[in-house]
């Protein structure tokens, strides 16, 4: 029964009208858990130390021989992924909640920009422990303007990465998960309205079915819905771009870049207007409080562009463009008024994550000296994150990618160049 409700469960959240936005993917690794893991495996001893136990010291050869031979299931064999022990550590440390990693999420906003875009992307972000790292996707002609800057803030307080447009294998990954969740909702559906056949072998063979096609990457069944995804290809296909609003979530991120439309060689298209009032406001609106309405909002642009560090000159040539017209920016213009890395958080970052992975090494073995004798890997992982607890956490950046900081890097100096 519980089972049958969480198919019914799905079947409505996937039918449900909802933001429009995608959670692409959802990454949680800690790597403090992994390089322990590893570190235990290739080590002759749990903790590498074993002969250094006083039981053993106190043994010749031989008795230390038959020791080990006695205790090698005990102490030397490997912890196989698939130990129960094992999976249910890596459970909780490679998930939002645990407090001593930081995620990376992936989000597409596509179609209209609104506060329900808003509201959906702080709910989500709420079931983190600890604050996920942000790449956002835009394949969005705009929307409501304060909407777009609340989230241009949060991709900025995520220390988030953005990119216009798909890249071709974005756009393949997603054409499967269609294919799996198209499948997912047939099934469903199919299982609902037969649940008086549970017992069949037919009934079985669909739950098998459905059970296949639901091992996706990424948990949050409300998100996991065919309708999303189909409208993020339709926007792929359309080579929608970023514009009007979207144009300020853009500015929100620490690093920013134009994806290389393959079927133009081009990037995918940026464009600026002016800010406008949608026709059926404006008609309920005399035309004093109108323009009082337009300098409030640009009063708002212009203070969250100076917060994100960018020049008020993105806000002056997008008032040059009539809201009926767009100024599409190519990639030399653009970078020269949104750079395409914040410099400030370019100059900390990488450096940061180089840190950190070079930390994990080190910090791993630092937690093993104060290990004085025998102890199990749970027991090991414990003390690992009593450490981090208790002081600095020096892996927190280690799942960052840093990578889309320096290669915008990269771009900003050969558009410079040219």
């Amino acid at each position: 029964m519980k089972r049958l409700l969480a198919i019914l469960s799905f079947i409505l959240l996937a039918n449900q009208a909802s933001a429009e936005v995608y959670v692409f993917k959802q990454d949680c690794k800690d790597a403090a858990f992994e390089a322990a893991l590893y570190n235990y495996n290739i080590s002759l001893k749990p903790i590498w130390f074993t002969k250094s136990f006083p039981s053993v010291l106190k043994m010749n050869d031989d008795d230390a021989k038959r020791w080990f031979d006695q205790n090698k299931s005990k102490f030397f064999d490997k912890l196989e992924a698939t130990k129960p022990e094992i999976l249910s550590l890596r459970e909780f440390n490679n998930s939002p909640k645990n407090p001593y990693i930081s995620c990376n999420v992936g989000i597409i906003i596509f179609d209209e920009i609104t506060e329900k875009d808003v509201a959906f992307i702080e709910a989500y972000l709420g079931k983190f422990a600890n604050p996920p790292f942000l790449q956002v996707q835009l394949l969005s002609e705009g929307g409501e303007i304060i909407a777009a800057v609340k989230l241009g803030r949060i991709v900025r307080e995520h220390y988030g990465l953005v990119t216009v447009g798909l890249s071709e294998y974005d756009y393949e990954l997603l054409g499967e998960q269609l294919k799996k969740l198209d499948g997912r909702i047939k099934y469903a559906d199919w299982l609902v309205q037969n649940k008086d056949k549970e017992d069949t072998d037919d009934y079985q063979t669909v739950l098998k079915a459905y059970d296949e096609v639901s091992q996706l990457h990424y948990t949050d069944e409300p998100l996991l819905n065919a309708q999303k995804v189909a409208k993020v290809i339709k926007h792929y296909r359309w080579q929608t771009g970023c514009y009007s609003a979207c144009t300020l979530i853009y500015v929100g991120g620490v690093s920013r870049k134009l994806e290389l439309d393959m079927r133009t060689s081009k990037g995918f298209p940026f464009g600026l207007h002016q800010h406008f009032i949608d026709e059926k406001y404006l008609d309920e609106l005399d035309v004093a409080d109108a323009v009082k309405l337009l300098q409030d909002s640009s009063t708002i642009i212009k203070t969250y562009l100076s917060d994100m560090g960018i020049s008020e000159d993105l806000f002056q040539l997008a008032s040059s463009v009539t809201k009926d017209d767009l100024l599409l920016l190519e990639e030399k213009k653009l970078s020269e008024i949104v750079p395409f890395v914040q410099a400030e958080y370019g100059a900390v970052i990488p450096e940061k994550v180089q840190e950190a992975n070079v930390s994990i090494a080190s910090f791993i073995a630092n937690v093993a000296d104060e290990v004085s004798g025998e102890i199990a890997f749970g027991s090991f992982v414990e003390l690992i994150n009593k450490r981090r607890k208790d002081g600095d956490n020096p892996i927190l950046w280690a799942n960052y990618n840093s990578y889309h900081i320096t290669s915008g890097q990269f771009s900003q100096k050969f558009w410079r160049d040219r």
